[in-house]
């Protein structure tokens, strides 16, 4: 592949190359829908606003989780 020529670590050359196949699929899908730029922009940010929203959902459960056994943990001492 193309980017195997770069002198990248492997990890950098296959998420490059994952950017680049995205990229692709996501401009064939556009032609494919007859998307605007705007549009694919609202898509994207769309799912990364539900992408983060997740994050913080998961970080608050563990968080709650972790400070229930602290404090479960110091009453039964």
């Amino acid at each position: 592949m193309i980017f195997s020529m770069l002198k990248l670590r492997r990890r950098a050359r296959t998420a490059l190359a994952c950017i680049a196949i995205g990229c692709l699929c996501l401009y064939g899908i556009a032609l494919w829908q007859d998307l605007s730029g705007g549009d694919i922009l609202r898509l994207l940010a769309g799912a990364g606003a539900l992408l983060l929203a997740v994050i913080a959902a998961a970080l608050l459960l563990v968080t709650v989780f972790k400070l229930l056994t602290a404090v479960l943990g110091r009453r039964r001492r």
